[in-house]
């Protein structure tokens, strides 16, 4: 799977602030996004795998 860094990035943050915004500042969750991107680029998780996690 090809991950667009920008796009990919935006969608989880929205994402994870919808679930988690109330509990965890909005720069920690962009932090995770980053982290969780950074993780599907080289290749060692997959969204798809970690999409049965969340």
């Amino acid at each position: 799977m090809s991950i667009n860094h920008g796009s990919k990035n935006n969608e989880l943050s929205d994402t994870l602030v919808t679930f988690l915004g109330k509990h965890i500042k909005l720069a920690h969750i962009k932090l995770i996004s980053l982290f969780v991107v950074a993780l599907c680029k080289a290749k060692t998780v997959c969204f798809s795998l970690l999409s049965t996690v969340f």
